[in-house]
C-alpha cells in the first residue's frame, strides 16, 4: 500500500493540477501522472475537528495506553467530501491517521459519529469508536465500536 498527502507549499487557486508520482525499488521505477482537482469542500469548522481530535485522544489515553502516548504528536487536519450536515476530517501525524465524521445539528448536540485510527501505511483502522450524547450528563460520551460495523466511505 501506497499513502499519498498532497501538501502544497503555497496557495493554489481550485482547479486541476497534474503530479507525476514516482515509485521505485532496487529494481524497478516507474512514474505515473496523475490528474488532481483542488476543490473548495465549503467552509468546515477546524473548530469541529480539533475538538474532536483532543477528546478522542484523551479517551485513547485513557482507554488504550497500549496504544502509547499521543501528546507528542504533530497532527495536521484535511477537511473532506461534506455530505449535507456531516463533516469530515482526517488527521494525520507522522505516525498515525485518523477519521472523523460530524454531524453539526444544533447545540449542543452537534456529535461526532464515528471515529477510527490506523498506523500510518497500515489500510485498516485498528479500532473505531463513536461519541454519543448521554441524555443523564447532558454530555457527549465515547464508546467503542466494533471494527465490523465502521461504515467505509469512498473507500476510506
Amino acid at each position: 500500500m501506497t499513502e499519498l498527502v498532497l501538501d502544497p507549499s503555497k496557495q493554489l487557486d481550485f482547479g486541476f493540477y497534474y503530479v507525476t508520482v514516482t515509485v521505485s525499488n532496487q529494481t524497478y521505477q516507474e512514474s505515473v501522472e496523475l490528474e488532481v482537482e483542488m476543490y473548495n469542500w465549503g467552509i468546515l469548522s477546524m473548530n469541529h475537528a480539533v475538538t474532536a481530535r483532543e477528546r478522542f485522544i484523551d479517551w485513547l489515553e485513557t482507554e488504550h495506553p497500549e496504544l502509547g502516548n499521543f501528546g507528542g504528536e504533530k497532527w495536521k487536519v484535511y477537511s473532506h467530501y461534506p455530505l449535507m450536515e456531516v463533516e469530515h476530517y482526517t488527521h494525520l501525524s507522522d505516525n498515525w491517521e485518523f477519521r472523523v465524521c460530524c454531524h453539526v445539528t444544533w447545540n449542543p448536540q452537534d456529535y461526532y459519529e464515528a471515529l477510527w485510527i490506523r498506523p500510518r501505511g497500515q489500510w485498516d483502522p485498528i479500532l473505531t469508536a463513536k461519541f454519543a450524547w448521554d441524555e443523564a450528563s447532558q454530555s457527549q460520551i465515547i464508546y467503542e465500536t466494533p471494527l465490523e460495523d465502521w461504515n467505509y466511505y469512498y473507500g476510506y
